[in-house]
């Protein structure tokens, strides 16, 4: 039976907490996540239409996501983008266009679309056949633009700068350099934008319990002997020193340093239990690390 402690734990809310100017003009945290979970519904049918010929397609370059429940993903996700939002939501207004790169399934950029903002999704997704035309078409509809581009190789011309770029979980599935990223990403930023980045942390908790029992917390060598070339799932998960050297490089500053608990498909209560409150009152222990960066200049600071 749990504790009266074990259930406030699993019950505390997983978004970071910050102190942040509101804006009145655009929708608050609450009335977004509204948004974000309106995004995921209307997501949903189709992902829970894929048959095994989709997902074999989706998962041909990282064959762990042939079993992935994707809908749970989105909805298990909501604290990430939640999170997102709400770093950047200061410095933006109702005109602010925003950028996301590598969106994949979108629901984030759907959600930011729905909240009145002008949205273009960046994602190769030649990776995928055509089973994410439904996706693309969804986000069309809704007055998403779709660029099929890949931030991560070569030069990416954009014939607009944007307030913001959203980098959410794509760096950790680069198999060489980041800086063909990070300079595209500049180059599509407005000279006072923000650019918020997300990569999961390698010395989170639930890694290090993994590798204790003896586990990788990396693919395993089945889902990359299965997975065609190139690989794109994850080849290197960062830590914070990572993360602040790669914002260094590539001359941005941090506003902001997060870490948060976003790790999806606990399926027990005991695994929840193990793996969220250690990292409860050891931040550096969580999975997920985001920060708000600008390239003016600011100084950096420290993680909270």
């Amino acid at each position: 039976m749990l504790t009266r402690l074990s259930r406030a734990v699993l019950e505390a809310p997983m978004v970071a907490e910050h102190e942040s100017t509101r804006a009145a003009d655009i929708p608050d945290v609450e009335r977004f996540r509204a948004h974000y979970r309106a995004a995921v519904a209307e997501l949903t049918p189709i992902v829970e239409g894929f048959g095994r010929r989709e997902m074999e397609v989706i998962g041909k370059h990282n064959w762990g996501w042939v079993r992935s429940d994707f809908s749970e993903y989105m909805r298990e996700s909501e604290p990430r983008f939640v999170n997102a939002y709400t770093l950047m939501r200061a410095s933006l207004s109702r005109r602010a266009r925003l950028l996301d790169v590598g969106g994949f399934l979108a629901p984030f950029p759907l959600a930011l679309r729905k909240a009145g903002f002008a949205v273009t999704v960046a994602e190769h997704y030649g990776y995928y056949g055509d089973v994410l035309e439904p996706v693309v078409q969804l986000l069309r509809q809704n007055d998403v633009e779709v660029l099929d581009a890949d931030f991560c190789s070569g030069p990416v011309e954009v014939e607009q700068k944007f307030d913001a770029v959203l980098c959410m979980a794509v760096a950790e599935h680069l198999a060489s350099s980041p800086r063909a990223l990070m300079t595209n990403i500049r180059k599509a930023l407005s000279v006072d934008g923000k650019l918020v980045f997300e990569v999961p942390n390698q010395l989170a908790w639930v890694n290090r319990v993994r590798v204790i029992r003896g586990h990788t917390f990396m693919p395993t060598l089945e889902t990359i002997w299965n997975s065609a070339v190139p690989f794109t799932g994850h080849h290197h998960e960062y830590t914070e020193e990572d993360v602040r050297a790669l914002m260094r490089l590539s001359e941005f500053r941090i506003e902001r340093f997060e870490f948060l608990n976003a790790y999806y498909g606990l399926d027990t209560m005991r695994a929840k239990l193990l793996y969220r409150v250690v990292p409860r009152f050891f931040p550096r222990t969580r999975d997920t690390m985001m920060v708000l960066a600008d390239v003016s200049g600011r100084s950096d600071v420290a993680a909270s």
